[in-house]
């Protein structure tokens, strides 16, 4: 299922992917937080763009191991599209 060398399921595949590991962070950071009751354990910036950079490793297997430029391009106008949007929104903020 996951060995397609199409564009669009490149982009969607660069979309979820993300927000999968992004979700999973955010609950993991949570049950950290609940057992140590000092704060915040990690910053949600700090988890989004860690959650982004996942795109690349993805990215460089589809590019690199399974030789799919179509896939790997979908990919890399997500990741992209997700890093501009970071920079643009919290660089701003300063945190």
């Amino acid at each position: 299922m996951l060995n397609r060398d199409s564009f669009s399921f490149g982009v969607l595949l660069g979309a979820v992917t993300p927000a999968l590991f992004l979700g999973a962070l955010f609950l993991f950071n949570l049950l950290i937080e609940k057992w140590l009751v000092t704060g915040t354990f990690i910053k949600f910036n700090i988890l989004l763009l860690v959650s982004i950079t996942l795109d690349l490793i993805v990215m460089r297997h589809y590019f690199v191991k399974l030789s799919f430029d179509k896939t790997g391009r979908g990919i890399l106008l997500v990741a992209f599209i997700y890093m501009m949007s970071f920079f643009i929104f919290f660089a701003k903020q300063g945190s």
